[in-house]
């Protein structure tokens, strides 16, 4: 199903792309055929790594924009034993309970930008459930006197020569970070299965809180609540 919607997806994406080269949206490589006996045949696509640098990824999150079962830690908790982060993926909640994305403003305002033009992209194609994965590099407290001033009139110079955004306080100061961000999970209509999925959960589950949601309502929460977890 995956491969034949991403096969219907690919010229409005590749346009899009084109269009807009800052695209957060996961850059797709090559989809792969192996033919099996009896017609059982297995898909694969290849993908480009959303977390391309020689930095150590020391927090992963998965956002998605909703609440249920969006909290890895509580889960995971093991009495008497450290949880070590850069092996989870963490997700909303944990989000919420631990930090926040830091930006000046300008990189803010580009980020924004970018996640806007992207979120409507994925609401004109009926896309549903992706996310924003944000990886988390803590740079050693040495290293970071040593780091270059930026001029807030070049955006350019918020990001890192691997594609990051360097964490910076609203006088453009470092503050220690460099998130990297790719959006994925992009293949996911909102289809008869989803819709019905929708009902089902909201019986138990607050409908507005349920990662399955219409496109136009999962492109609005999902932007504000990157938006609203941005300093």
């Amino acid at each position: 199903q995956e491969s034949r919607f991403l096969r219907s997806l690919l010229q409005s994406y590749t346009e899009y792309l084109g269009k807009n080269p800052a695209s957060l949206l996961v850059r797709f490589l090559g989809l792969y055929r192996i033919y099996g006996q009896g017609g059982d045949d297995l898909y694969l696509v290849s993908m480009k790594n959303g977390f391309q640098t020689k930095n150590k990824i020391n927090e992963r999150y998965d956002l998605k924009g909703s609440t249920v079962g969006r909290q890895t830690l509580f889960s995971c908790e093991v009495v008497g034993k450290p949880v070590r982060l850069s092996c989870m993926i963490l997700k909303d909640l944990d989000l919420k309970a631990r930090t926040r994305i830091q930006l000046a403003p300008n990189p803010k305002q580009a980020l924004l930008s970018i996640l806007s033009k992207d979120a409507i992209f994925l609401e004109k194609n009926q896309i549903i459930d992706y996310s924003l994965l944000l990886g988390v590099h803590y740079i050693d407290q040495e290293k970071i006197g040593s780091l270059p001033t930026y001029d807030k009139n070049k955006s350019e110079t918020f990001l890192t020569e691997d594609g990051g955004f360097y964490s910076l306080d609203k006088n453009y100061q470092h503050l220690g970070s460099i998130y990297y961000m790719t959006i994925i999970d992009i293949l996911q209509p909102y289809n008869i299965m989803k819709q019905v999925e929708r009902s089902v959960k909201g019986l138990r589950y607050d409908k507005e809180e349920l990662s399955v949601a219409p496109p136009d309502n999962y492109m609005a929460r999902f932007f504000s609540f990157i938006a609203q977890h941005i300093d």
